[in-house]
């Protein structure tokens, strides 16, 4: 009911209604006026005890006394005439009524509209109003204190009372009234008549108007209140005036079309991504302008599939700004239907500027994925690459190569020439790599100073090692580095798919052993085999292994081999060869162990092992009551360490160390890989007590300026000097040679591998110090070693 009275139409037909109330008051004045007089009467003698009413009010209010109030109100409801009495605040609410039932509601549900709006205008003055309508009298009487009973407070409010004084005139105005009622239904009848047919077109917009505003409501728009509409009016343009605001001040472009794509606005930050201004691309389409021409075809027609499919499109765009530059964009495009016939009337673009974002993310995907230092792919993007030509492979059969290229002795030059040289060796190794390669060939660092080259359609070996070949020959040129002229050695290893391997793992495995075997020879290019990888298994298993044995302490044992000096017959010292026996594999020689234990972590606790063993040995020679001395060999990789020292004393009794009972062997390669380091740990060596042996001399690259700087005590000329003579005149010449070396700069000279009589007595001619070999004894175990010490003295 309350929705129905509040309707335009009713309100409306309510309105005429009362247009001919006021009409029929007026003209029952003017014919009645004895009628007046006794209404004028009977409202003066109720008007004195209103004002009474009004003065108990507010006090009873003072004292917050609601019970007092409303017993007053259904007293002062018993007189005559009376026929509402109501207490309402200044929020129009009712507080008191002579009917419970009102209490609680707004007032103009209770007042008549026309006496309403008078008595309103009293209310906004703040007065006493009076408003009499036909036989009644509607009052108003503001109150200076009322007490509220649901909020507990006092403030002001209004005393609404009306009195019907129709009794009174019933007699009076009886046969007036009735003639009046029959007229009043004719001209009701014909104002609803001629209301139904003037306004049948303003209904259907209004049901129209309220179907836009209030779409939610499922109900026949026809009953739809006024204020509900206007509410709803005033929510919209509220929305829209905030709306409008929020794009105005949006840092996200906003561009908005018509159904045929022409723009309609544009807001500001639009202006300030693309440089275009609103005036000048009003009514044009985006594309005219906007397109950068780097999206294909097939990009736009996604974008308008999944626009007409879903009313929406999300995604990264690259467009034009007005100087011509691109720009990169995050783009969210939607469509405007119309919510009667659904269909489009506008598209909204929402542009984000995401060059920025877009740049770094470039910058970290390159990152990612490319090498910094040369700018090639990095191990991550080229194992990418690898795995996706080896799934390309399943579809469509694709051989390939893959080639492991490594710069040999890459360590030296970074040590030697510090790591800029060596930083910008690589840069121009990958420069003059990418220049011998094909445009299809993918060339990548893998790590440190190895890279590789991916090589599609390359499916037989021959073709593989004639391309690596070109590729290491053109690197042999010199590279120039700080005005320095480095000659560069590589070695390559080379695997071919689908031959060698059916997945990448393997593939890469494969390449990785041919690179080692190619490294084991320097500057080569070997093609991977199936025994290379036989033999890689059988290496992992040695390495176990070995770490087993030393952990063990029981498969692995020192022999020793005597040294004997050749001007007075006597053993002066032995040279403690490690050896292992297999637990199922029996003896296995140092030459297929040690360069094992060297590749990995293996080679210090292995020495350590020898340090702790030979200082066993010479103290069962102490407690034999032996005095000599043990050499023992260090690795290259050991030699380099900073605390070499500390594992030696750590190990050694300090007293054998000053009683020069230690000898360590280091061959010449392992010294001049890093002279200066050389030098410095030689001379911490031989402070200490240690007398130093420079194995296999002559054999490497020997350099008689580096020589003189160390302190060297022995020089041991290799046996592969020794083998052939007294017979190859070139070996003859270079034991001399040595042998005067030795002496001119005060070092002894040891040959080895001496076998025949024939072999020493040469070497005795020639003034060599000492010597040893099978000649004098085998390596052999510590108590035989005994045996032999003491049946050499005896003869």
């Amino acid at each position: 009911m309350k929705k129905l009275f509040e309707s335009l139409y009713v309100q409306l037909a309510i309105t005429f209604a009362l247009f001919f109330v006021s009409f029929f008051i007026i003209y029952a004045i003017f014919s009645s006026y004895s009628k007046n007089i006794a209404f004028n009467q009977a409202f003066d003698t109720n008007k004195e005890n209103i004002f009474l009413l009004k003065s108990f009010i507010e006090e009873r209010s003072l004292q917050k006394d609601a019970t007092l109030i409303e017993r007053e109100l259904i007293r002062f409801a018993t007189r005559r005439y009376l026929n509402k009495i109501i207490l309402f605040d200044k929020r129009q609410q009712i507080l008191y009524a002579n009917r419970k039932i009102w209490i609680g509601q707004p007032i103009d549900q209770f007042v008549p509209l026309q006496e309403l709006k008078i008595l309103s205008q009293a209310i906004n003055h703040e007065r006493f109003k009076f408003h009499r309508v036909k036989d009644q009298i509607y009052s108003l009487i503001p109150l200076s204190y009322l007490y509220n009973p649901i909020t507990k407070k006092i403030a002001k409010g209004y005393l609404y009372i009306e009195l019907d004084f129709s009794s009174l005139m019933q007699q009076i105005d009886r046969v007036m009234r009735e003639a009046f009622l029959v007229l009043y239904l004719i001209i009701t009848l014909l104002f609803l008549f001629y209301f139904f047919l003037s306004y049948r077109t303003f209904i259907k917009k209004y049901e129209k108007l309220s179907s836009l505003l209030l779409p939610q409501k499922q109900k026949s728009q026809f009953f739809t209140s006024i204020d509900e509409l206007i509410a709803a009016q005033s929510s919209a343009i509220e929305k829209m005036a905030m709306m409008h605001k929020v794009i105005q001040n949006s840092t996200d472009g906003v561009l908005i079309t018509d159904d045929k794509k022409r723009i309609l606005t544009i807001n500001p930050a639009f202006e300030k991504i693309t440089g275009f201004q609103e005036a000048e691309i009003t009514g044009r389409k985006p594309e005219d302008f906007l397109k950068s021409n780097l999206m294909n075809q097939n990009f736009y027609e996604n974008m308008w599939h999944s626009l007409n499919k879903n009313g929406r499109w999300s995604g990264e765009i690259i467009d034009k700004r007005k100087d011509g530059s691109n720009i990169t964009l995050w783009q969210t495009i939607f469509t405007i239907t119309d919510p009667s016939s659904g269909k489009i009337t506008n598209y909204v673009s929402i542009i984000k500027d995401i060059s920025e974002l877009a740049k770094k993310q470039e910058e970290i995907r390159k990152l990612a994925l490319f090498d910094i230092l040369t700018d090639l792919p990095n191990r991550a993007h080229f194992l990418q690459r690898l795995d996706e030509l080896v799934a390309l492979n399943k579809r469509h059969p694709l051989p390939f190569a893959l080639l492991f290229i490594d710069i040999d002795n890459f360590k030296d030059i970074n040590d030697t020439l510090g790591h800029d040289s060596g930083d910008q060796l690589l840069q121009q190794f990958a420069i003059r790599v990418a220049k011998q390669i094909r445009q299809e060939d993918v060339l990548a660092r893998y790590g440190g100073d190895e890279f590789v080259v991916i090589a599609p359609y390359i499916n037989n070996a021959q073709t593989a090692l004639e391309f690596s070949c070109r590729i290491r020959e053109a690197l042999k040129e010199p590279f120039v580095i700080n005005g320095q002229h480095l000659q560069v050695y590589i070695s390559i290893g080379i695997a071919l798919f689908p031959y060698d391997a059916k997945d990448a793992k393997e593939l890469l495995k494969g390449a990785d052993i041919a690179l080692y075997k190619a490294k084991e020879q320097k500057d080569r290019c070997i093609l991977f085999e199936e025994k290379m990888q036989k033999q890689a298994l059988e290496n992992i298993t040695l390495k176990q292994d070995l770490e087993k044995a030393i952990n063990s302490r029981d498969q692995l044992t020192l022999y020793l081999q005597p040294k004997i000096d050749l001007h007075t017959n006597k053993i002066v010292g032995f040279e403690a060869l490690l050896r292992w026996f297999h637990p199922k594999k029996g003896l296995i020689t140092p030459d297929k162990f040690i360069p094992l234990a060297e590749e990995g972590h293996l080679i210090v606790p292995l020495t350590e092992w020898i340090f702790g063993h030979t200082n066993e040995i010479l103290q069962n020679f102490e407690k034999n009551k032996i005095s000599t001395s043990v050499a023992i060999n260090i690795s290259a990789k050991h030699f380099v360490l900073s605390n070499l020292q500390s594992h030696i004393s750590g190990h050694i009794d300090t007293q054998f160390i000053k009683n020069k009972n230690i000898e360590i062997e280091i061959t010449e390669s392992a010294i001049m890989d890093n002279v200066n380091l050389a030098i410095k740990q030689l001379n911490a060596l031989h402070d200490m007590g240690i007398k130093i042996a420079l194995d296999d001399f002559g054999t490497g690259y020997s350099s008689l300026q580096y020589l003189k700087n160390f302190p060297i005590d022995i020089i041991k000329i290799d046996r592969n000097f020794i083998n052939k003579i007294p017979h190859d005149e070139k070996d003859l010449a270079i034991i001399k040679s040595t042998v005067a070396i030795a002496q001119t700069l005060g070092m002894q000279s040891l040959a080895e591998g001496i076998e025949t009589k024939e072999q020493l007595e040469t070497v005795k001619h020639f003034g060599v110090d000492l010597a040893q070999g099978y000649y004098f004894a085998k390596p052999m175990p510590f108590e035989e070693t005994l045996e032999f010490i003491r049946s050499w003295r005896a003869t």
